[in-house]
């Protein structure tokens, strides 16, 4: 019979270089099951169109990729080293990861995440 631990929560490091020739240096948490589920379920609606005697006529599906794609990062990214002018360490939030990276670096980041776990 196959005997399970509680796993580990593994982490990696993944690093972007700047414009500047600086490195930002993100600490990324692998993926747990919840959320593997909570990302497949995120953002998705199905809506069914009725036309006569009830019968489906259309369906629509939306996704809110954007939405989806800042909601794994966030869940997913541990720490950075990012510090302000005085040099304090910024705390990883949704708030200052859309303050503090670059467009640029937000999709770098975003992809990698999506491209190494599950």
């Amino acid at each position: 019979m196959p005997v399970r631990r509680t796993p580990i929560r593994r982490t990696h490091e993944y690093v972007i270089t700047t414009d500047s020739g600086e490195d930002i240096v993100f600490t990324i948490r692998n993926p747990t099951v919840a959320d593997v589920i909570s990302e497949s379920n995120h953002g998705s609606m199905l809506e069914y169109v009725l036309g006569e005697n009830n019968r489906v006529v259309a369906t629509r599906r939306e996704m809110r990729f954007g939405d989806m794609q800042m909601d794994r990062v966030v869940s997913r990214l541990v720490s950075w080293n990012l510090v302000d002018e005085q040099g304090n360490p910024i705390p990883v939030t949704r708030e200052n990861i859309e303050t503090y990276l670059t467009p640029e670096e937000f999709r770098l980041l975003a992809e990698h995440i999506a491209e190494s776990g599950e």
